[in-house]
């Protein structure tokens, strides 16, 4: 998710998520969202919603139509609200804040780690522990093997980015040498 798509979903994530809440449907709206969001990145629904000859209402209604037995009426509405603001597209995006929004309500931190090498559990239990302070939650990690770090490793947690890889060392090592 590239940060003006995020940018652009966060509202809505934080409505949506808003009135699931006071429905006391957060794994309904979790379970539409996925679906939609997995919907539209199909090649074949993806040019639908970029054609530009249909109207929104026709975008929403197709899309509506293709999940028509898991939608409700506020769902449905939903559809139509994107398509109205020709926002279809971010309905991946907003499905990621949605489950960020839902991490953060049972105390769960979602934190994607690139390591130059291989991690055991051994080595990240206390990275867990720290971050699970700091962050102040329960800490899940995502874990990607990335050699371009040379070494140490990269962190995201949310909108932060903890750059403690020594290719991150060397640029910014690199950019003070260049100021001097």
């Amino acid at each position: 998710m590239d940060a003006e798509q995020s940018t652009l979903a966060r509202p809505y994530a934080r409505a949506t998520f808003d009135f699931a809440e006071a429905h006391d449907a957060v794994d309904h709206w979790r379970e539409a969202l996925g679906a939609l969001a997995s919907v539209v990145q199909e090649p074949r629904v993806a040019a639908l919603v970029a054609a530009p000859k249909l109207t929104a209402a026709d975008k929403a209604e197709r899309l509506s139509g293709l999940l028509d037995d898991m939608l409700d009426d506020p769902q449905r509405n939903f559809v139509r609200l994107l398509a109205d603001n020709g926002r279809l597209a971010l309905l991946p995006s907003i499905n990621s804040a949605f489950l960020q929004l839902r991490a953060t309500q049972l105390g769960e931190v979602t934190v994607e780690l690139h390591s130059a090498r291989a991690l055991d559990e051994a080595s990240t239990e206390p990275l867990r522990a720290r971050l699970g302070e700091r962050f102040k939650g329960e800490v899940q990690f995502s874990i990607a093997e990335d050699p371009a770090l040379l070494g140490g490793a990269l962190l995201r947690v949310g909108d932060q980015v903890i750059d403690g890889s020594l290719r991150g060392r060397l640029a910014t090592l690199a950019t003070t040498l260049r100021a001097s």
